[in-house]
């Protein structure tokens, strides 16, 4: 059921499914954070499969920017996974709550710039 609906959600408003999943895992199965997010990434990877197949075809990437923010990507993941590892579980919802909070508020403030 999760994954239907962390997958609905990617599908119609292009966020990626660890936004919808971590917290669902954390609040409903009562997982640690660090196992959460590490089922999350393992998920996520035939959503975002789809996703960059379907998106490329209808033309809706800048692929060189793509590729830029990827390699970056992955750079820093690989080097910051190691300290997410030790990181205290409470720190790290802290800081998942703090990052949801802003994009929240970003969103609320491009809405009403729109009206």
């Amino acid at each position: 059921m999760l994954g239907l609906v962390s997958g609905v959600l990617a599908g119609l408003l292009g966020v990626g499914g660890g936004i919808v999943m971590v917290p669902a895992m954390v609040i409903f199965f009562s997982m640690p954070t660090t196992i959460a997010k590490g089922t999350s990434l393992v998920a996520i990877i035939p959503t975002a499969i789809i996703g960059t197949k379907r998106n490329i075809s209808k033309n809706n990437v800048n692929l060189k920017l793509a590729l830029i923010i990827g390699f970056s990507g992955v750079t820093s993941s690989f080097l910051t996974s190691r300290i997410s590892l030790n990181l205290d579980d409470r720190l790290s919802n802290y800081m998942f709550a703090g990052l949801l909070t802003i994009v929240a508020l970003k969103l609320i403030s491009d809405e009403r710039k729109a009206i």
